[in-house]
């Protein structure tokens, strides 16, 4: 599986698979419910943090997801290589899962992913994801799909910062943080004019408090007028490209009314629709401050639109 998955894409599309085998559950053969298992604890992983390329199921594993554990040591794998194909099959383009996942708006589809490996090493299976003609009928000249992937060792103060759930006490400490940003540049005049410091002195507490206060400001308040804003240098001590704060929703269940907002910290990828290199993701003049993607081999010609929610990029020139 060495191709880069959308994190979030997957997880989007293993929320609505187990939607789905939710609804049918009375109705369930077994290879649903082996497949309804990796969908389900695949899920888990990834909301708890653990790297796609770890989220992959052995012989053994997969048979004890579904099936009481067996004395003959050769029965898992003869067992699963029985069922692959039709796991194969509940995943293909026109199964009832896959119509259901176009049907609620999914911009992808579920496959199943065996490495086969040889020479004494363990075959592994996992779940990845893969696109539909029938999803879209896009020209790939003109268009970009863009990815989001785990950030490569955040440092321990980044990871509180990951994702925040802005409900209850988080949102009250969110907006709290933005007046003590408006409260800090209100108490630059009433320092100046009352001469509370003087000097060297001055200029440097001025500056910091000045400087501080409006990179935070700023950075809250376009990531709420634009939902995305480009991650202070501070969060890139590895050289991180395309790394934003995101503004998403939480995602959606049975039971959920009304989708909390999030803040996200993501490192997007994309690559270039026109001639297939990477592409930079910047803010534009020309684009009235819109962020837009750049390709780093044709940066004035090949520019594409950045959508971080649908992740498709239009072709702007």
């Amino acid at each position: 599986m060495s191709e880069v998955i959308d994190i979030q894409g997957l997880r989007d599309v293993l929320v609505l698979t187990n939607k789905y085998f939710e609804i049918n559950r009375n109705n369930l053969k077994k290879a649903e419910e082996l497949l309804e298992q990796m969908s389900s604890k695949s899920l888990d992983s990834i909301n708890n943090g653990v790297d796609l390329t770890d989220i992959r199921f052995t012989h053994d594993e997969l048979y004890g997801l579904a099936w009481s554990s067996s004395s003959d040591p050769d029965k898992p794998a003869a067992t699963i290589r029985k069922y692959r194909p039709q796991l194969i099959n509940l995943l293909d383009e026109d199964s009832n899962l896959s119509k259901y996942l176009i049907e609620s708006g999914s911009k992808h589809l579920l496959s199943f992913d065996s490495d086969d490996v040889k020479g004494g090493v363990k075959t592994t299976h996992g779940l990845t994801l893969k696109t539909s003609s029938h999803i879209t009928s896009h020209n790939v000249s003109s268009i970009t799909i863009y990815k989001t992937v785990k950030i490569p060792k955040p440092n321990w103060w980044m990871k509180g910062l990951m994702k925040v759930e802005l409900e209850g006490r988080n949102a009250f400490w969110f907006f709290s943080v933005a007046v003590i940003c408006v409260c800090s540049l209100a108490l630059i005049p009433y320092i100046i004019l009352k001469g509370l410091v003087s000097g060297i002195t001055a200029g440097l507490t001025i500056g910091v408090i000045l400087a501080a206060s409006i990179g935070l400001f700023y950075q809250m308040y376009e990531l709420m007028e634009k939902g995305v804003s480009k991650a202070p240098d501070i969060f890139t001590p590895f050289r991180i490209k395309n790394l934003f704060f995101v503004t998403t929703r939480k995602p959606k269940f049975n039971s959920d009314a009304l989708r909390p907002k999030v803040i996200e910290l993501l490192v997007f990828e994309g690559r270039c629709g026109l001639c297939g290199d990477e592409l930079f993701i910047e803010k534009s003049r020309e684009f009235k401050g819109r962020y837009v993607g750049k390709c780093a081999i044709a940066p004035q010609e090949h520019v594409f639109s950045f959508d971080h929610i649908n992740k498709i990029g239009q072709h702007l020139r």
